[in-house]
């Protein structure tokens, strides 16, 4: 049972419904072989979880239906959207859902079962939908992800296309670049190519984020997201230096860079010092 305790309207829920995943990113625990044990979370125990939590009559602050697999390979994905959106009828099971995906396997029925469910009509916030992508061409993305890039973005296009048919807000797309030494080459054509992606596909505007601590912030819209790539402490200056001098170059006037002792900042910051 779930602790009556808990205060749920500040409680975010992290639910890892898969943790296989169809790439193996050489930055990635699934590509060091340090996960064992691998598996998918039964619908039947998702259900259990979702309706203790939903027949306390409250909301959750947000649900997050990942960890470290990739939650579009689980056989149930959509079945499990679904059964949000319809207990969601009444009251919202979460204020808002947070999902981390490649993006390759976000065809078929998927993309409309995350719309249905981060429609402003459903849930109180539109949502978070992060999209690992790192790379602004096929070559430098066979090298960090090993993926198809062309699939890639033909998934992306028409989740966009189809948001904007839907004449809906959420979810906010975060087009996620992790800096690092087999990429960093390519920050600037990545926003450009997220921009024109969203030029052609989307009825939103897009910003551009850099987090050096990689903190939580608030979403408000559409961004370009640079993270700095996380590593061992010796690695992790090397990093940093190669992360700061990315964002640096990159040119982009509106690019808001957070610090680590700040989770706000304003458009034009360009220092993150």
């Amino acid at each position: 049972m779930v602790p009556h305790f808990i205060d749920y309207r500040s409680c975010c829920l992290n639910l890892e419904l898969s943790s296989y995943c169809n790439l193996k990113c050489g930055f990635c625990s699934q590509f060091n072989n340090t996960l064992s044990d691998k598996g998918f979370l039964s619908f039947e125990l998702f259900r259990k979880i979702i309706d203790e939590i939903s027949g306390k009559g409250v909301t959750l602050k947000s649900l997050n239906p990942f960890f470290r697999g990739e939650s579009l390979l689980h056989p149930d994905f959509v079945r499990m959207m679904d059964y949000i959106y319809d207990l969601s009828k009444k009251i919202p099971v979460c204020e808002y859902l947070v999902l981390h995906t490649n993006a390759l396997l976000l065809d078929l029925e998927k993309p409309e079962a995350i719309l249905k469910l981060c429609d402003q009509n459903r849930l109180i916030h539109p949502g978070n939908l992060f999209l690992s992508i790192d790379a602004a061409s096929a070559i430098t993305y066979s090298k960090v992800r090993g993926g198809d890039f062309n699939q890639l973005l033909l998934n992306i296009s028409e989740f966009l296309e189809m948001r904007k048919k839907r004449k809906q807000w959420g979810p906010n797309v975060i087009f996620q670049f992790i800096v690092m030494e087999e990429n960093y080459r390519e920050a600037a054509e990545f926003y450009e190519l997220c921009r024109n992606l969203c030029r052609l596909h989307s009825h939103k505007e897009l910003a551009a984020v850099g987090s050096r601590g990689n903190q939580p912030f608030e979403v408000k819209g559409d961004i370009v997201y640079y993270r700095m790539k996380e590593t061992d402490a010796c690695g992790q200056r090397k990093m940093e230096e190669l992360y700061l001098k990315t964002l640096d170059k990159l040119g982009i006037e509106t690019l808001v860079i957070l610090n680590d002792h700040s989770s706000s900042a304003r458009p034009g910051n360009r220092s993150a010092r």
